[in-house]
């Protein structure tokens, strides 16, 4: 029995990188995923963004596993969604859940006069 086994783990950014990585690691642990993805480039982030291949390709990865798993398109700095994606990942386990939230991109707005963009936290 893994560290997870049971639990419902929600991971951010988890088309790719830190996020995929994170996502696979808990389902070899046994915990199902909710993974979200905003799938398309950051005009503040220097690098593109992940695609929705990706993010089906995360879903591919914890499903070889034999393990559930709820991928959805969504953006971090959009709370509604986010609530919508955890609450259809909550309805498919239908018991007790541990949410967990690991983001491989921490987006925050810059204070200061005029500086309403977003940038990468580093």
């Amino acid at each position: 029995m893994g560290r997870v086994q049971g639990k419902v783990a929600f991971i951010t950014g988890a088309a790719r990188g830190q996020g995929r990585s994170h996502a696979v690691r808990l389902a070899e642990e046994g915990a199902d995923i909710i993974a979200v993805d905003i799938c398309e480039d950051v005009a503040t982030v220097p690098y593109g963004g992940a695609t929705e291949a990706d993010l089906a390709e995360t879903a591919k990865q914890v499903e070889a596993l034999d393990r559930r798993i709820v991928a959805r398109k969504a953006d971090v700095r959009d709370l509604a969604a986010l609530t919508a994606v955890a609450a259809e990942g909550v309805a498919v386990r239908r018991h007790r859940h541990r949410l967990r939230q690991r983001g491989n991109r921490q987006l925050r707005t810059r204070p200061g006069p005029g500086r309403g963009d977003l940038a990468e936290r580093r």
